[in-house]
Order: structure tokens, then C-alpha cells, then sequence
């Protein structure tokens, strides 16, 4: 069927391991449309490790189940920019994001908001112009 734990690892791949490619001409770096990788797009979710508590836990432990079913879908994306199904639990780390970040948001989460954005601005350009590929 279209959802199976068969297809877990290319969720998995989908979601960490997919990456733009380089190319020989200008603008040099195109994106996946089949899906590019939470580390490039969406780096601040390693703010996550910063959350501590049992809220935390419990919040991140749900959002990581969704996301594994979310894994499970036979078909990971077509023509998007960053992995769709992210969507999903994406409330819930944000919530694990608001424990950790209570009272600072240091410097490298910062620059890692900053980076996704720029990536993910880069990507829709790319999208827009025609430039991204399978």
C-alpha cells in the first residue's frame, strides 16, 4: 500500500540525506524537487537539544512518531522545496523549540534561523526560475 514501514528509509533519505547537486552553470547549486534535506533547510530544529523536562520530552517523543509515520508514505514529495511531511510535527517541535529557548536564543540558533532562511529563499528562487531538478 502507499503507507508501509517498507518505506522508511526512503522517508529517512528523503528528509536528512537528500541534497541539492552542483552543477556547471551559473547559479551553480541546484535543488532537489523530489525533496532536500531538514539540515540544509530547516537547521534550527537542532535547537531541540536545548529542551529539557518532561513537557519536552513527552512533546518531542510525539513529534518524532508522527514524523516516522509520516517516514512510512510511499511518496516523499514531488516538486516542493524541503520535505513536506515535516509539516506534520512541525507544531510540536516548534513547542520543544519554545522549552529549550525560554529565556535565550544564543548566537549559532540564530545563525542557523537565519541560514534555513536564506536556503530556503535560494530554493523557491530556483524553483521560480525553473533551475531545480530531479
Amino acid at each position: 500500500g502507499i503507507e508501509s514501514p517498507a518505506y522508511l528509509m526512503r522517508g529517512f533519505e528523503a528528509a536528512f540525506l537528500s541534497w541539492p547537486r552542483i552543477v556547471a552553470e551559473a547559479p551553480y547549486i541546484r535543488p532537489s524537487l523530489w525533496a532536500d534535506s531538514l539540515l540544509l533547510t530547516a537547521p534550527f530544529l537542532g535547537g531541540v537539544v536545548l529542551a529539557r523536562g518532561r513537557l519536552a520530552l513527552v512533546t518531542a517523543a510525539s513529534a518524532v512518531l508522527i514524523l516516522l509515520v509520516d517516514m512510512m508514505h510511499g511518496n516523499p514529495g514531488f516538486e516542493q522545496f524541503g520535505y513536506r511531511f515535516i509539516l506534520d510535527s512541525m507544531p510540536l517541535w516548534l513547542v520543544v523549540l519554545g522549552i529549550g529557548l525560554r529565556d535565550r536564543a544564543p548566537l549559532p540558533f540564530r545563525l542557523a534561523v537565519i541560514g534555513g532562511a536564506i536556503v530556503t529563499a535560494y530554493g523557491f528562487w530556483a524553483m521560480g526560475t525553473g533551475f531545480a531538478a530531479f
